[in-house]
């Protein structure tokens, strides 16, 4: 009885570990902030940086587009995870060399050549040491017992790690194939989407509707609210090519509250003829997940709401 008791008892404690673990983990995810940091710049080039960091900076983004190209990557832990376009580092080769000749240096000081060229004594023991392998190999190629052996054993030295990591991260990289289509096939949705409401333009607008109307709009405003950047710098001059439509377009830009309440220098050019927009313009903020989880939650409790799907 005693033991059964015990059992139960180092079950119970493992279950509410178990319970305690996952409760922390889903209120990290809920409650951590996504960080992130967008640089841009429109002078002779338009460049456009990213940069975000999720769960204390252990999942981390960076993404670039520059030169007409755009780059996106994904680390966990320092390690990377997910990469576009997938280009291998060509650096690699070059360090490669690097620390060949390095070891040639450290073998000739070893041997006490302060000279890059060797001795006579160096170089016949070299030429002893590659007979002594050539003879070695035709030993191995003569014999296919002991070729077999030797691949046996360098199978044998490659971690078994290795082939887990390796499907842990291409698991990892299709779930991110899968949203980067989901991202890249969103505009469709949309216009499909805004095809429907054209359609069923006079069932939206009802007399019905307009309480979840109204319901949408206020929840709109409120993942807006918390969505905003918290720093905002812009320094910007624009030109429409028309000193009429320069003047307009200010007067229009100067109506938001966002003008005043951060860190922008806008400046209009009248003289140019031609239309452009030159500056640099960096934002920070952070966002939280809980207030997507809130609004859905709200937004199923509409009956307004879940009656489009039931319909």
């Amino acid at each position: 009885m005693h033991l059964l008791l015990a059992i139960l008892k180092v079950i119970g404690i493992i279950l509410l570990i178990v319970l305690l673990v996952i409760l922390t983990l889903v209120f990290a995810v809920l409650f951590c902030p996504v960080r992130y940091q967008i640089l841009a710049e429109n002078k002779e080039n338009t460049r456009v940086h990213l940069k975000g960091s999720f769960l204390f900076f252990v999942l981390r983004f960076f993404g670039a587009y520059e030169e007409n190209e755009f780059t996106f990557r994904v680390k966990l832990f320092g390690f990377l995870l997910f990469q576009y376009p997938n280009k291998k580092p060509e650096a690699s080769n070059n360090l490669k060399k690097k620390d060949r000749k390095k070891n040639r240096k450290k073998a000739g000081k070893k041997n006490g050549n302060t000279n890059d060229f060797p001795t006579e004594d160096v170089v016949n023991e070299r030429k002893d040491v590659s007979e002594d392998r050539n003879i070695d190999t035709r030993r191995i190629s003569e014999n296919p017992k002991n070729s077999k052996m030797v691949s046996e054993k360098e199978e044998a030295e490659i971690p078994k790690n290795v082939n887990k990591r390796k499907h842990i991260f291409t698991g990892l990289k299709q779930v991110f194939i899968k949203i980067k289509e989901w991202i890249l096939h969103f505009p469709e949705k949309l216009a499909r989407i805004w095809e429907k409401l054209k359609s069923g333009k006079d069932k939206i607008f009802k007399e019905e509707n307009k309480e979840l109307i109204g319901h949408l709009l206020k929840e709109l405003r409120y993942v807006i609210k918390h969505l905003r950047p918290k720093k905002v710098k812009i320094d910007a001059t624009f030109s429409t090519g028309d000193p009429a439509r320069t003047g307009q377009l200010l007067g229009i830009l100067c109506m938001f509250p966002a003008m005043y309440s951060y860190d922008m220098h806008i400046v209009p050019d009248f003289v140019e003829e031609h239309f452009y927009v030159k500056g640099t313009a960096e934002l920070k903020g952070q966002v939280r997940l809980i207030y997507f989880m809130i609004v859905a939650i709200r937004l199923l409790k509409d009956k307004n709401f879940r009656r489009l799907f039931t319909n």
